[in-house]
């Protein structure tokens, strides 16, 4: 008698989900039949705002932990049930509007050659490989339906208009600009929500600070104010005082966050995009034959550089000096990649036990770190890692193959994009080196950069028709 209640139970609960997502569907296809302009761009306001308000009402206070081989453990933080509520709507809005993007590219009636087919196949790669394979075939199968909702969202992101392009951008300058000024403002009045107090471990002198922001950590920190220089770079605000501002809290939060990574990543792509910006003046000064004396000067200086460099190290104590702050605590912790070795071991380890599809989802959660003993291993703290700990040689043969197809989506939008794509590439490629950087479970600061990236690539793919941007009431070409 209680399996007929709860057989009936279930039939009549799922009446109501099943008339909704009728209801959803139907509004999407109105929606989207015959729009040029989506709600795509402005998922980052929504999005954002729901991050920073998880860490407002959570009521942090940054007393870092230490743990083994001085790796800090991360504070899980308790959601507010506003967050929790908030985040469920942002992630409808986000899947609506990709659903609406989708159903505007397939049921127009235009032509379909401007698809960028070798991006949509390196997302699907990517999401069968190291999120669907190891969540079903994984040791530990486990699958999450909000894992569908990210590749509903990347395929929607992938079918952007090329008119969408310039809104994407100037959105994402917006809100992470908001969301940078607010991190400042309150760390005014509750510096312990915003900085660890006692960090140890980086390499700015007399600094033992380092600024978590609104984020959850200081490395995903670090990727959002990247993200936002970039952006500022690309498409300037109108107000040159903006511009300054942006510029200022932007660097000196990067530095305050004390990133190694995203410095040298920040170095590296700032490279790239002078390179797009100024080539031309670079190789008409450098390589014109009537204007040597500029390549002359580089040579010089290079010269003298690579001189006082090999002085130093064969006629000075400095190699001597550099041995024995190797030997002491501060330098065994470089030369162990401040203990992700020891995770590093153990995710090779699962793999050996699993080599095809892995440990599964799961791994490194709390569960599994309170087994292992390692309450700081929220993660592999490298892509690869993290793939073939929980996803074995499949996943790592996903995103190897994600990596060369996202390479070759950069190749035909480099110059398109100013080299925004390269650099955004560039991002991600030298994070995975350290951090998982290519995310697909979830709309946090990794899978929404994730989703931005692959934004700009979609809207840039190629050489598009124009056609005349479609002004709505969300969209207005003077920005902040």
């Amino acid at each position: 008698m209680n399996e007929i209640f709860s057989t009936l139970f279930l039939g009549l609960a799922t009446i109501p989900v099943t008339i909704g997502g009728v209801l959803f569907v139907g509004l999407v296809l109105h929606w989207g039949r015959g729009r040029e302009q989506g709600l795509m761009p402005y998922i980052f306001y929504s999005t954002f705002l729901v991050l920073g308000l998880e860490t407002m009402l959570s009521g942090r206070v940054l007393n870092q932990q230490i743990g083994l081989d001085g790796m800090e453990v991360v504070e899980v933080l308790t959601k507010h049930p506003l967050t929790i509520w908030l985040g469920r709507a942002n992630s409808l809005f986000i899947l609506f509007s990709a659903c609406e993007r989708i159903a505007a590219r397939f049921l127009c009636s235009g032509p379909k050659s401007d698809i960028p087919v070798l991006l949509l196949v390196a997302i699907w790669l990517f999401f069968l490989t190291n999120v669907a394979s190891p969540g079903f075939l994984g040791a530990h199968p486990k699958f999450s339906h909000e894992c569908l909702y990210v590749i509903i969202a990347s395929t929607g992101a992938a079918l952007l208009y090329e008119q969408e392009g310039k809104s994407i951008i100037d959105s994402a300058r917006n809100t992470l600009f908001v969301f940078i000024m607010l991190s400042a403002v309150i760390s005014i009045f509750h510096p312990e929500m915003m900085f660890d107090m006692n960090y140890n471990h980086g390499i700015i002198p007399r600094l033992s600070i380092r600024y978590y922001g609104l984020s959850s950590h200081a490395n995903a920190f670090a990727l959002i104010i990247s993200m936002f220089l970039f952006c500022l770079w690309h498409n300037p605000f109108c107000s040159a005082g903006l511009n300054f501002l942006g510029w200022t809290i932007g660097i000196l939060s990067l530095l305050l966050t004390q990133s190694k990574t995203c410095w040298i990543v920040m170095v590296v792509c700032i490279i790239i995009l002078s390179y797009f910006r100024y080539g031309t003046f670079f190789k008409r000064f450098l390589f014109d034959a009537r204007r040597p004396q500029f390549l002359a000067a580089l040579l010089i200086v290079a010269i003298l550089l690579t001189g006082i460099l090999g002085y130093i190290t064969m006629f000075t104590s400095v190699s001597d000096k550099m041995v024995s702050f190797f030997s002491t605590k501060q330098g065994s912790e470089i030369l162990s990649f401040t203990g992700r070795d020891q995770i590093w071991k153990i995710a090779l380890q699962e793999w050996r036990r699993t080599p095809l599809f892995g440990y599964g989802l799961t791994i490194w959660d709390e569960q599994y770190r309170a087994r292992i003993g390692l309450s700081y291993a929220v993660s592999a703290h490298s892509q690869f890692y993290q793939s073939l700990s929980s996803a074995g040689i499949i996943g790592v043969v996903g995103f190897m193959s994600y990596i060369l197809l996202l390479l070759s989506a950069v190749v035909h939008t480099a110059r398109l994009t100013k080299g925004l794509s390269a650099a955004l590439f560039l991002m991600i490629f030298l994070r995975s080196f350290s951090e998982p950087s290519i995310m697909m479970d979830s709309f946090g600061p990794e899978g929404i950069t994730n989703l931005f990236i692959i934004m700009v690539m979609a809207t840039h793919y190629g050489h598009r028709p124009v056609t005349p941007p479609v002004t709505t009431i969300f969209y207005s070409r003077r920005s902040i």
